[in-house]
């Protein structure tokens, strides 16, 4: 839940770099005789890097996964209830 919370809060704030990127463009063209893209001006470390590929899982592999994690509750509280 954190880790999801943490990624919302920084597409926010990459939005308003972004948003302030594009103002600064637009306010620049005008006076300038070249025409400025917003990428001249900046360009965001989240632009530049790869992007990571995600794991795709197949179902054995969630299967074992759920399993696991319900070994390590059963193990951690004594019991373990299954609904």
């Amino acid at each position: 839940m954190v880790i999801g919370w943490n990624e919302l809060e920084n597409r926010k704030e990459q939005t308003e770099w972004e948003r302030i990127r594009w103002q600064t463009t637009l306010l620049l063209n005008p006076h300038t005789k070249k025409s400025i893209k917003a990428k001249d001006l900046i360009v965001f470390p989240w632009e530049s890097q790869e992007k990571k590929q995600h794991k795709v899982w197949t179902r054995g592999e969630i299967l074992a996964e759920i399993n696991e994690r319900k070994e390590r509750a059963k193990q951690k509280n004594g019991k373990f209830k299954q609904s």
